[in-house]
């Protein structure tokens, strides 16, 4: 029989032998089915296996999680770790007396767009009509440090020394985060609620720059 593959006019006694021992031993090294199984029929491919697919995909879920994991993650501290705790009492505590006296179509417009934990402070401007309109930041959403200070004894209004070190004792404080902002007589609430809608954006820029979590802002809604 001949060889259309070797296509050498020879006459092969056993052409199967001839094909199995010269042709499919030589494409195999490559990874091409042999010539056997093409001749015979077509390839049999067996179907893939299901965990294997599941398996596939919780890799690419768990490689897409860490990544996440990367970015969110300061100093040690997951992303669900104490920094989105939300609200505290105090913070909400020390907003409500800060808003004594102030308008209140203000202090809705605070609530609605930065949340009821935010401060808020309105002082007549002296020198033109108008007044000048503070937000006070959180703690827990503050891109202000804490500081030193010496501490003070409340009887006599003089530093604590240390006796050993001849020193003034210190003690750690948070100075206070306050956003201003003037705002003309000629100016309506808008003025208001754009000033709010900078001190959120330069808050939430502040984390994305470090790498930390979005806050979570404690929103009120009036509708």
């Amino acid at each position: 029989m001949i060889c259309e593959i070797c296509n050498d006019g020879k006459d092969y006694k056993n052409l199967a032998v001839h094909t199995k021992m010269k042709h499919d031993s030589a494409v195999s090294e490559k990874g091409i089915p042999p010539v056997s199984a093409m001749v015979d029929g077509p390839v049999q491919v067996s179907p893939l296996d299901t965990s294997t697919i599941l398996s596939g995909i919780l890799s690419v879920v768990q490689k897409i999680d860490q990544r996440l994991t990367n970015v969110e993650v300061r100093g040690g501290l997951r992303r669900d770790d104490s920094f989105k705790a939300g609200v505290l009492d105090v913070d909400r505590k020390n907003a409500d007396v800060s808003r004594t006296g102030v308008d209140e179509r203000i202090t809705k417009i605070v609530d609605e767009l930065l949340g009821e934990d935010f401060g808020v402070k309105v002082d007549p401007r002296p020198d033109q009509p108008g007044f000048l309109f503070t937000i006070l930041v959180p703690k827990r959403l503050s891109d202000v440090q804490l500081r030193m200070r010496p501490v003070t004894n409340p009887e006599t209004k003089l530093y604590v020394v240390d006796p050993n070190t001849k020193r003034a004792v210190e003690e750690e404080y948070w100075p206070g985060d306050e956003r201003s902002r003037a705002i003309a007589s000629h100016q309506n609430f808008d003025a208001i609620r754009d000033h709010c809608e900078k001190v959120r954006s330069y808050i939430v820029a502040w984390h994305q720059k470090n790498s930390r979590p979005l806050p979570e802002f404690k929103l009120r809604s009036y509708v």
